[in-house]
């Protein structure tokens, strides 16, 4: 069945390029947000190394403000002289730098961790949406699949329809064969109609017995969906549809016209169609 094949090809071919350049921008746009979580990231770093460096530097100017208090109590300790005044003169002055570097640290300290939480908060922020980005990335990757197994089964079908296809050609008689050839070759090497026959049209030739004509009705009435089908997708006109269905079903009640004549003759003219079919109502058989 060649025909679905191609009218599913078509459409999942379409739903396919659809969801692969959906996978393509999803995985543009995972790239960058990592680019931007990893910025994010080093954002982050630095803001904790700024922290231990600036509690290091308070920790650092309070321990020499305090080695500088120990230092001039014990120069304050010494007798007075000319020298002693001097290096307590030039330890109160190192004294109060010392101060003025704690009380700066001090205050860097809480900016730093005013900082560092500011970042931490961004690093959340940006893990999540590194989340949400890798779950619609998934969401397009398994759409992508969910049509690539869609395009697979087609195939499988297609394939499997093939192989029905040749194996009940093979068990027609010559004659059928010859006649479903002859009907639809024209047809099927043709670019402009793609004819909808399947192994359900052959099983029903088979089982049912056709004759060369019931073949050629069934050939016409696929021949005539065909070419209607063709009509409506080229001028958008579903009325053709219509149209073609019509004609179609006209062949199929001559292959039953033509089932039911050779049915009656089986029964010798006997059967209700047989019977009607005759003015006096009687069967051709008892009219001998």
């Amino acid at each position: 069945d060649k025909t679905t094949l191609v009218d599913s090809l078509v459409s999942l071919e379409t739903d396919a390029d659809r969801a692969r350049k959906s996978l393509e921008n999803a995985d543009l746009e995972l790239y960058e947000t990592k680019i931007d979580a990893a910025g994010t990231l080093l954002k982050l770093v630095e803001a904790e190394n700024t922290v231990k460096q600036a509690r290091l530097v308070v920790k650092r100017s309070q321990d020499a403000v305090h080695g500088g208090e120990m230092a001039l109590e014990d120069l304050c300790a010494l007798p007075t002289s000319q020298e002693t005044n001097s290096d307590i003169e030039f330890l109160e002055d190192e004294l109060a730098t010392l101060k003025r570097i704690a009380v700066g640290s001090a205050g860097d300290f809480p900016d730093a961790k005013r900082q560092l939480k500011a970042a931490t908060l961004t690093a959340k922020d940006a893990e999540f949406s590194v989340g949400q980005v890798e779950d619609a990335y998934l969401i397009e990757k398994r759409d992508l699949s969910a049509v690539e197994e869609r395009i697979t089964v087609a195939h499988r079908a297609f394939d499997e329809e093939k192989t029905r296809v040749e194996a009940l050609v093979g068990e027609m008689p010559a004659e059928q064969r010859s006649a479903l050839t002859q009907s639809l070759e024209p047809v099927v090497n043709s670019d402009f109609m793609l004819v909808n026959i399947d192994a359900e049209h052959l099983q029903t030739i088979r089982d049912e017995s056709y004759s060369v004509k019931q073949i050629q009705f069934l050939a016409q009435a696929l021949r005539a969906e065909a070419k209607y089908k063709q009509f409506a997708v080229a001028t958008g006109d579903r009325r053709f549809l219509d149209k073609g269905a019509r004609k179609k079903e006209r062949f199929l009640s001559d292959i039953d016209r033509l089932a039911v004549k050779k049915f009656d003759a089986e029964q010798r003219g006997t059967s209700a169609f047989g019977i009607a079919s005759h003015p006096d109502g009687k069967s051709a058989n008892t009219q001998k």
